[in-house]
């Protein structure tokens, strides 16, 4: 279930789906121990300028990134 008060729990499916793909393996526990870091990108006008908390900042290419901003902020990633 959805560990914050924060983050709508359709996001956090998300997260928990994308966390089952090898190259976002462990983002939910991570998640999970850096709340107040993930809660910066998520309050951020522009989530895809913010630094990623640990290693999920240099460990994820630009695609990557895009993948869990669409997760946590659906509303800044425009449909194509």
């Amino acid at each position: 279930s959805n560990p914050t008060a924060w983050l709508p729990t359709k996001s956090w499916d998300e997260l928990v789906r994308v966390d089952e793909l090898e190259r976002f393996k462990d983002i939910r526990k991570n998640f999970l121990a850096q709340k107040d870091g993930w809660k910066l990108v998520y309050d951020s006008t522009e989530p895809h300028r913010e630094k990623f908390p640990d290693q999920w900042q240099t460990q994820l290419g630009d695609f990557q990134r895009m993948c869990v901003i669409r997760c946590i902020r659906p509303d800044k990633v425009v449909p194509a």
